[in-house]
């Protein structure tokens, strides 16, 4: 059975800006931003490889992926709500943060968890 069923909430706004800075590694898919680009003019920083912006990461693509995602996942978060066993997680920090809140979360349903004998 779920103890607990986690949604990352990040602001829509947020991840256009996040995904349409986001660059990868043509070779070996290592990701970068452009915020924060390898050491060498777009030069991979672990193979050597092409660093460039993927062709779904684009303003339009990204906001048709999101609508889907709404769209999809709309159900299961009414479902699991319904169920009293959604939490909503603020999903916009540093990873340690995030983790942070994550794990918070998590240790507070185990502690809710039923004891059985």
């Amino acid at each position: 059975p779920l103890d607990v069923v986690v949604d990352l909430d990040v602001s829509r706004d947020v991840v256009l800006a996040r995904l349409a800075a986001r660059r990868v590694c043509l070779d070996c898919g290592a990701n970068y931003s452009v915020a924060v680009p390898p050491k060498h003019n777009w030069t991979c920083d672990f193979c050597g490889g092409e660093v460039c912006q993927r062709d779904d990461d684009t303003e339009e693509a990204i906001a048709r992926r999101l609508d889907l995602y709404d769209l999809q996942t709309a159900p299961l978060v009414d479902y699991y709500k319904g169920q009293n066993l959604l939490e909503i997680v603020d999903g916009v920090g540093s990873a340690d943060d995030v983790l942070a809140r994550l794990v918070q979360v998590i240790d507070a349903a185990r502690e809710r968890r039923p004891v059985v004998t």
